[in-house]
């Protein structure tokens, strides 16, 4: 049987911006020019690579055709674990506006993948969203999948790291800034009296703030954590229907070949 042409590439990384029923076709094309060349060892890498998910080429022609959305995505990143580590130390004012930076950065790029998965003939789900929202959020804390998103040839989805939250979620110390919570020497007049009330009063005021600073630090980084946590049961929960589906699939295979075997031994019999 003669083997089927694929598309045409320049080199390695031109594989990733076919569309992926066409990935194979093209790598093996690609391998077979490589070999007639001379170029053995660098056929035999590329004969390796697998086709990558349709979610994880949605997000490579992001990177190849808007490259400023993933400059963006790791700029957002940054800023958030700039913002988490300010609330580990006892300042959470930039955490709120940078999840939202970063969630903002992220919905833009899932935004445009699912209308390029949509043109490509599919029908983008919430659960490709979720891999594909964990996918830019490996990016962000991973350096090597960055560098892949960048160039727009990553081969398979990543897992969201959740940004070290073992260590975010434990609970965040603040030191309220009053010097003493002691009540102090009596005043010696009422005007003492009520300059020490105000102080006072101060005092409590700064250390609710500061509490209510510790509360939304801790809720916006529980909130990643559960964020993490959904999109990987729904992945989880994706692969294990896809292995359902293959198992069901083998069975039936199984049974259609335990019949023909049975077919077989009939003929046999009647032969003999």
């Amino acid at each position: 049987m003669p083997k089927t042409s694929g598309p045409e590439v320049a080199g390695e990384a031109d594989l990733y911006a076919v569309v992926p029923e066409q990935f194979v076709a093209a790598r093996d094309t690609f391998v077979r020019r490589l070999r007639s060349a001379g170029d053995k060892a660098k056929a035999a890498r590329i004969a390796k690579l697998r086709r990558p998910p349709l979610t994880t080429w949605a997000l490579n022609q992001v990177a190849r055709n808007v490259p400023a959305l993933i400059e963006e995505l790791l700029d957002a990143g940054g800023i958030l674990r700039s913002a988490m580590e300010k609330a580990l130390r006892g300042d959470a004012s930039d955490l709120r506006q940078a999840r939202a930076t970063e969630r903002s950065a992220v919905d833009a790029i899932v935004d445009v993948a699912g209308r390029r998965i949509d043109e490509a003939g599919y029908t983008p789900t919430d659960v490709m969203n979720q891999r594909m929202a964990a996918t830019l959020r490996a990016a962000i804390v991973d350096e090597s999948v960055a560098n892949l998103l960048q160039d727009g040839v990553l081969d398979r989805d990543q897992d969201a790291p959740g940004f070290g939250m073992d260590s975010l979620t434990a609970p965040l110390t603040l030191v309220p800034p009053g010097a003493d919570d002691g009540a102090g020497d009596e005043p010696p007049d009422e005007a003492c009296q009520d300059q020490a009330d105000v102080a006072e009063r101060a005092r409590r005021r700064q250390k609710a703030v500061d509490e209510a600073d510790r509360l939304a630090a801790e809720g916006q980084v529980l909130e990643a954590e559960a964020d993490r946590l959904e999109a990987d049961a729904h992945r989880l929960a994706n692969e294990a229907k896809v292995a359902s589906d293959a198992s069901e699939a083998a069975r039936t295979r199984a049974a259609a070949a335990r019949e023909a075997a049975d077919v077989e031994r009939r003929v046999a019999d009647h032969l003999a």
